[in-house]
């Protein structure tokens, strides 16, 4: 139900920071979880950019528009099949120190990492800090699966929404704004124009 709940809510909006919010607020409400965080990937340099956060370092604009390079963790869960559940970080990234000892900074036990893809292109990865030891049982391992492919589709038509928009209002062969975009930027300039105070139509 839960599932059926959350892809209502991820699919009412075809703007993709929304989608995020929204995906990362319902995950971190799922698992009773503290800190949650979504981060896209950028396809030209392979950089991935927080988007959006709950439960912790919400007061921190750095945080938000942070860029962290593709990890060696990353890679292990996309490796895992999308869904990477650590329950104890100081025994499972005895391997990877440099990301171990971050986490542990950050006073965090456990870590899921939940990679959304869309036919076959990696879109980002939510990643969900535990303070306190965390074990999925298989149903919420299924729950979570089911959810990255929701999250992901959701993200893949909010991206096409913003692809068909920026078509219809530019030129295919210059990219420059087409006669739709100057009449849609004239309109809206007319009229903040005519409700601005001191301003009549002549």
């Amino acid at each position: 139900r839960w599932i059926n709940e959350a892809s209502v809510r991820l699919h009412a909006t075809l703007d993709e920071l929304t989608v995020v919010r929204e995906a990362v607020a319902l995950v971190t409400g799922y698992l009773g979880t503290a800190m949650g965080a979504c981060l896209l990937r950028d396809p030209h340099d392979d950089q991935f950019r927080v988007v959006a956060v709950d439960g912790y370092e919400q007061g921190k604009p750095s945080f938000k528009t942070a860029l962290y390079p593709r990890n060696l963790l990353i890679d292990r869960a996309s490796r895992a099949g999308g869904l990477l559940e650590i329950e104890d970080i100081t025994e499972s990234l005895a391997d990877l120190p440099v990301e171990r000892d971050r986490l542990l900074e950050m006073g965090i036990c456990s870590l899921v990492l939940l990679v959304l893809s869309y036919r076959g292109e990696e879109l980002g990865v939510i990643g969900l800090n535990f303070r306190e030891r965390m074990s999925l049982g298989p149903s919420d391992r299924e729950t979570l699966q089911a959810f990255g492919k929701t999250v992901s589709l959701a993200l893949a038509n909010a991206r096409q929404a913003d692809d068909l928009e920026h078509q219809a209002q530019h030129d295919s062969l210059t990219g420059l704004p087409n006669r739709a975009h100057l009449h849609a930027v004239f309109d809206e300039w007319l009229t903040g124009r005519n409700h601005a105070p001191g301003n009549a139509i002549r």
